[in-house]
């Protein structure tokens, strides 16, 4: 699993690597005075996470099989 900041302020903020069967717990402190938004990627998607919310990511157990052009370029 790799986290991937999204605009970070600071170029000491990079991609991080996580083992796969970790779990990401992101939480919006309960006396924040701003929501959070949850962008899904390749998804589209768009949820507020109100303070004190918390957000899980984790391995699914769903798999899915990828198709590849072995011809392409790239």
């Amino acid at each position: 699993m790799i986290l991937t900041p999204v605009c970070p302020l600071s170029l000491k903020f990079r991609p991080i690597v996580l083992p796969i069967d970790c779990e990401l717990i992101i939480k919006i402190d309960e006396h924040s005075r701003a929501d959070g938004t949850v962008f899904v990627d390749s998804i589209n998607i768009k949820r507020p996470v109100k303070p004190g919310e918390k957000i899980v990511i984790g391995k699914s157990e769903l798999k899915t099989n990828l198709v590849t052009n072995l011809n392409g370029s790239y």
